[in-house]
């Protein structure tokens, strides 16, 4: 199984690593334990890659996460028993009014802890009502110490609009630590849909032709997503002593794994891959496949590939999946 360490793209991969290695520790200062709320705890490969290489980085800078949470099993009166740690919120793409329910308990959290430093881990910034920013900049504006990362201009554009202070970092999937990720076993190809309201509309396609499988990330119902809760119930039971709360920021760190286990074997057996999610073109290039990307409603996939993985020969676009479909079955076939 051959390593990505001496290719170009492991190059740039570690650049990109750094670089977020060094935003985040500017930030921290001499802070060494920190409070990451808004664990992912749904079925999606991308957001766990983002959770591990946020624990990567923090690993790296020498960090501990004294507590973690998702936002089902989030109690602020346990966080307030820890006193003057820094509060990071979990990046990615539902930073705005699309997804209301995540967005509005970070507010609520970020108003419940005016006395934290807080930082919000590199997210792309996206209200669809005209004025659906106004309680976003209130909350972030009204924050004493409060620190945006985002991931795109386009959201550092709208951040700088706002007053809110931010710096322009790169995703958090890309300060994963290299891992001995499997290259493709098979011949064929694979289209990892999005199935959820990000999707472009109009995008009806005929029977998958030969040699290509349709998904999206899939779903869990397994005995490890109820493990999980469990653990995470019982924090929540307990009131969250020291030794409970290692639990759960384990338990959060397991779960992330074994979510990318599962989105890496999905990808197992094509050397292809089409997908409008941001993370499956991510995935695909760190596990030496090529990619074709499509775009979801708003344009995150380009504002973020576009900005730190530019020119990448191993990724191409298109305007359709019934076009990247195309592409994909003939890539495919020439292989």
């Amino acid at each position: 199984m051959p390593e990505l360490g001496d290719t170009e793209r492991a190059r740039g991969l570690a650049a990109l690593r750094d670089r977020f290695d060094r935003a985040l520790a500017a930030w921290l200062g001499d802070d060494r334990d920190v409070v990451i709320l808004d664990y992912p705890n749904h079925d999606n490969v991308g957001d766990s890659l983002i959770w591990l290489g946020t624990r990567d980085s923090l690993r790296r800078l020498g960090v501990r996460v004294a507590y973690a949470t998702s936002n089902e099993y989030l109690r602020p009166e346990l966080v307030d028993r820890l006193a003057g740690l820094p509060v990071l919120f979990h990046g990615g793409g539902n930073f705005g009014d699309m997804w209301p329910a995540t967005h509005t308990t970070r507010l609520e959290m970020i108003r419940r802890f005016p006395d934290r430093r807080v930082l919000l881990l590199p997210q792309s910034v996206h209200f669809e009502a005209p004025d659906g920013d106004r309680e976003t900049v209130r909350t972030l504006t009204g924050h004493p110490d409060l620190t945006l990362f985002v991931r795109d201009e386009p959201s550092l554009s709208w951040a700088t609009a706002a007053g809110v202070r931010a710096e322009l970092v790169p995703d958090a999937a890309f300060a994963t630590e290299p891992r001995r990720l499997p290259r493709p076993r098979g011949t064929g190809a694979v289209a990892v849909w999005r199935s959820d309201k990000e999707a472009r509309p109009g995008q009806e396609l005929g029977p998958a032709a030969a040699g290509l499988t349709r998904t999206d990330w899939p779903e869990d119902l397994a005995p490890a997503r109820r493990a999980f809760m469990a653990a995470m119930r019982l924090h929540v039971l307990l009131r969250a002593p020291r030794g409970v709360r290692r639990v759960a920021v384990l338990a959060c760190d397991l779960m992330a794994a074994r979510e990318l286990r599962r989105g890496i074997a999905l990808l197992a057996d094509a050397p292809v891959l089409v997908t409008d999610r941001l993370h499956g073109a991510v995935l695909g290039l760190m596990t030496g496949r090529t990619v074709c990307r499509v775009d979801n409603t708003y344009g995150k996939l380009a504002a973020v590939l576009d900005l730190w993985w530019p020119g990448e020969p191993a990724m191409a676009t298109a305007a359709t999946r019934a076009e990247a479909e195309a592409w994909a079955v003939g890539r495919a076939g020439a292989a």
